[in-house]
């Protein structure tokens, strides 16, 4: 179990006086030898019943601690959730009574090992003009731009930080970005996405060049190409259809291609649309496409034999993940809900990111459509059924006390924001 240094302790019963004996929360840190809390900084002071739990910036292998004036340690239901919240990135939980005699680990903190950072010069040598890519690739040209370009992400990768590179046709970019990502991967096993706008570069990387970093590299490596759910078929799905096909309904025109497909599903290892070596109209892959909604998961007949969870278990074990932009922003979108597509990881290279932007902003975006705001107006105040004037009606006849004070509210505050807002369309279309 965590215990606290002498000299945290004697801090901890100070600063919880100069509280008032009130709830602090705080994030202790954990030395990597003994296990042991040795430091700590406040992060919020609240009441003798709550306190803001302040859970951003945090790292792996560190502790949020919270008193409990009442020295009951009970977890309380926020702090379960909080707890659960924090635990899953790696960061520990703890409850102490106010004289710090007593502590709860309500989650214990994962340390993570200790990084093992990229040596420049072993990875430069890849590149000399007798390393590796030279004596394996005939074409092979030393360019310095792209040793230039090794070195940034190099640093990237080992101080943690944002780099931006821009680099000409030809540098060699694809190979400068991936040899570090793919040592950084195996190094501290933790897995390193790559991102791309277009399948064009997907299938660059997957299928030539990190095939060709396989017989270079001095190591192996696992790489994963990951693909959203809807590329998936599923096989329940597509036991309905082909118990169907005898019936009269709108599948039995792409009978011809339904019996391919039956065909081919006992071959294929991927189950992926791309697979398939002829057209599928958007309908019928509809039709037999996994899809979240629908799934069944472990309840499903199919459920040990399915694309696309075996699929999902390939990813987790992988050094190297290859992902298009909108799949990456997707795992993003469902991370902020606890879910996810991708495991954890701490190094991404979004590569055609003068493509990313748009992409961005169709899934991190809210749309604006005039003609909805023209309707959501109308519907506010435009009839004399619409919502304002028909709540209007209805206080004259339940509120007996004080009728004017809501009138007031409603045509001196509500309706001028509703004109004002219709004031700011009018000039819109203008």
């Amino acid at each position: 179990m965590l215990e606290l240094e002498e000299q945290v302790i004697e801090r901890l019963v100070t600063d919880i006086g100069q509280a008032s004996g009130h709830e602090i929360f705080l994030i202790g840190e954990i030395d990597r030898d003994n296990g042991r809390i040795v430091d700590y900084n406040i992060l919020a002071r609240g009441n003798d019943n709550m306190v803001p739990a302040i859970i951003t910036d945090l790292r792996p292998g560190t502790i949020l601690i919270h008193n409990h004036p009442s020295g009951d340690l009970t977890p309380s239901a926020n702090d379960i959730h909080i707890a659960a919240r924090i635990g899953n990135r790696g960061i520990g939980f703890a409850i102490i009574d106010n004289a710090v005699e007593n502590i709860y680990i309500v989650v214990e903190p994962r340390i993570p090992e200790e990084e093992q950072l990229l040596e420049e010069d072993e990875l430069i040598q890849l590149f000399e003009p007798r390393g590796n890519l030279a004596e394996i690739l005939t074409d092979y040209e030393y360019r310095e731009e792209q040793l230039s370009v090794v070195k940034e992400v190099i640093i990237s990768f080992n101080n943690h930080q944002n780099t931006i590179i821009e680099a000409g046709t030809g540098t060699g970019k694809s190979f400068a970005y991936l040899i570090p990502a793919i040592y950084w991967a195996k190094n501290n096993k933790q897995p390193v996405v790559i991102s791309t706008n277009t399948i064009n570069l997907q299938e660059q990387l997957i299928k030539k060049d990190l095939i060709t970093l396989k017989i270079i590299m001095p190591f192996s490596f696992k790489t994963v190409l990951v693909k959203g759910r809807g590329n998936y078929i599923c096989k329940r799905k597509l036991n309905i259809v082909e118990s169907s096909l005898n019936q009269e309904n709108e599948l039995n025109k792409d009978k011809e291609d339904i019996i391919k497909i039956l065909n081919w599903i006992d071959k294929t290892d991927m189950g992926t649309r791309s697979d398939l070596k002829f057209v599928v109209k958007n309908n019928l892959w509809e039709e037999i496409a996994s899809e979240s909604g629908m799934c069944l998961n472990a309840h499903c007949a199919y459920f040990n034999s399915c694309f696309f969870m075996e699929a999902r278990k390939e990813i987790y074990s992988a050094d190297i993940l290859v992902v298009n932009h909108h799949l990456l922003l997707s795992d993003a979108n469902l991370k902020k809900e606890n879910s996810s597509i991708l495991p954890d990881y701490k190094h991404l290279v979004i590569d055609e990111s003068h493509n990313f932007h748009h992409v961005a902003t169709y899934h991190l975006g809210i749309p604006f459509y005039q003609k909805l705001v023209r309707k959501f107006l109308e519907r506010l105040n435009e009839h004399s059924y619409s919502v304002i004037p028909a709540l209007r009606n209805q206080l004259g006849k339940i509120i007996e006390d004080d009728k004017r004070e809501y009138y007031n509210k409603i045509d001196n505050e509500i309706i001028p924001i509703v004109k004002n807002i219709e004031d700011l369309y009018q000039r819109s279309e203008e």
